[in-house]
């Protein structure tokens, strides 16, 4: 038996009423009963979204609630959304803006939150990068960091990641590099 229920809703109920499956609201894949997490107030007493897709929005959360506890702290400002952070990874087409790596992406300040100046946890201090380049960056002036790395990362830094940040502080290419190194030199020792 098949049951549509508010929206996108599928769900599928054995001959007891019972829910046995239902497809994912997020992932929009058909899951067991048990893939789904409880909540009495809703539908069959599950969740709508699949334990998997439940706890991605869940670290996602809790990594925007670090971003803007740690600017806050900082005494930066902090408008970060889910929302913001998918228009960024979107703009980058979900791929780190400088390997092109698509596993393992996670938000990258660049003008760390802990130098405690710049731009904060903003839409124009964010971007997504892999794992491992963002490790290695650490709280680094980026373009000190740079010059580490491979020469087709470099090539996106110029011609694709200071660019994109400069125009989105309304900025040119030049005043975004003195901005960042100033702020590198006003940091909180």
């Amino acid at each position: 038996m098949i049951t549509k229920r508010g929206w996108e809703t599928v769900i599928f109920l054995d001959d007891a009423g019972e829910m046995t499956s239902r497809i994912c609201t997020k992932c929009k894949e058909l899951k067991l009963a048990s893939d789904f997490g409880r909540n009495k107030g809703l539908a069959y007493g599950k969740r709508s979204n699949c334990k998997a897709c439940h706890n991605v929005a869940f670290r996602q959360a809790i990594s925007i609630h670090n971003g803007k506890r740690r600017a806050k702290m900082n005494g930066l400002p902090s408008d970060m959304t889910q929302i913001v952070r998918e228009k960024i990874k979107k703009q980058q087409g979900n791929k780190c803006i400088l390997s092109g790596e698509t596993e393992c992406l996670t938000t990258e300040h660049i003008i760390p939150l802990s130098w405690g100046t710049g731009f904060g946890d903003t839409y124009g201090n964010v971007v997504f990068m892999s794992k491992r380049l963002n490790s290695s960056k650490g709280s680094k002036n980026i373009f000190t960091w740079i010059k580490e790395q491979p020469n087709e990362y470099r090539d996106k830094f110029c011609d694709v990641l200071v660019p994109t940040l400069a125009a989105r502080n309304d900025m040119s290419v030049e005043e975004y590099e003195v901005f960042v190194n100033e702020c590198y030199s006003n940091r909180k020792q």
